[in-house]
């Protein structure tokens, strides 16, 4: 579900898996907000989200991002700084960069 307002929008969603064995035998939840707000007059927009999830993928886990996204022609580009609330392997804070092409 999402709305706009102007030069903001933002959007809600729920993930669910149920119980199964590919998943260890449990189910999970992820519940997350997506947000942009446009930059002005420039083809530039601050992008953000935050999630919680909690079952075979996640235990009572918060992850949230913050970037930056531009689009030019038919390429959109984005870099983000990720982080979760968990520490351990393969959980270290990160910068993800993306180029996308849309036709």
């Amino acid at each position: 579900m999402g709305r706009s307002f102007g030069a903001f929008s933002t959007s809600f969603g729920v993930a669910y898996a149920p119980d199964q064995g590919n998943i260890g035998s449990t189910d999970n939840i992820y519940l997350y907000n997506s947000s942009a707000l446009a930059i002005g007059d420039t083809p530039f927009s601050l992008i953000g989200s935050i999630g919680w999830e909690d079952g075979a993928f996640g235990d009572d886990k918060v992850d949230w991002s913050l970037g930056l996204s531009a689009s030019w022609k038919s390429l959109d580009f984005s870099a983000s700084y990720i982080d979760t609330s968990k520490t351990g392997d393969l959980l270290d804070a990160t910068v993800v960069f993306s180029v996308g092409v849309s036709f």
